[in-house]
């Protein structure tokens, strides 16, 4: 169960030494990388980058799949909230060529939400297969929100109450069996 102001993802970790990971949060905000390193406070707006060594004690044990896992959180910092939240955006690493962050498995809640990007044009998630979304605060654009997840396979029921875009919310999500009647 996320606290109320909570991202969690699983993220998958393969002996490529090419897992490389970013989000951006308004306020400022901790993310636990999940694989035993100190948690990192970060400012408001600021990019959060990241690349995982597979031989990282703290990262889950190899799976069938030939990957480890790492649990990332976010949380808002003492007296902050997080009013939007992305996952579409390019790890800053000098050099870094395209590729694909290895997120398998991702949860948001946040009441003072009003910005999400989960999927979208910037950073395909092509390994993602369940988005998870508790409470929201008041979001207006859900354009693109799941763009380019192709492995998605499914979506539960949110408030999109407040919803006046869904342009191409679910644009090349070849895998996407059901999608619940949304408000």
């Amino acid at each position: 169960v996320l606290a109320a102001q909570e991202f969690a993802g699983l993220f998958a970790v393969y002996n490529n030494g090419s897992n490389f990971v970013s989000l951006k949060a308004s306020g400022n905000y901790t993310v636990y990388w999940g694989d035993g390193s100190s948690p990192v406070n970060v400012n408001a707006g600021v990019q959060a980058d990241y690349n995982y060594a597979y031989g990282a004690s703290g990262l889950g044990p190899l799976t069938a799949e030939g990957y480890k896992t790492a649990i990332v959180t976010v949380t808002p910092q003492a007296g902050q909230n997080i009013t939007s939240f992305t996952l579409q955006v390019k790890n800053a690493t000098s050099g870094l060529g395209g590729y694909v962050p290895a997120w398998l498995d991702v949860a948001i809640n946040s009441a003072n939400l009003t910005s999400l990007a989960i999927g979208g044009n910037t950073m395909m998630l092509g390994l993602l297969q369940r988005a998870t979304v508790g409470v929201l605060g008041t979001i207006t654009n859900f354009t693109s929100m799941f763009t380019n997840c192709s492995s998605l396979q499914s979506v539960p029921l949110f408030n999109t109450a407040a919803g006046v875009t869904f342009t191409s919310m679910f644009t090349n999500c070849s895998s996407l069996q059901s999608v619940p009647l949304f408000n």
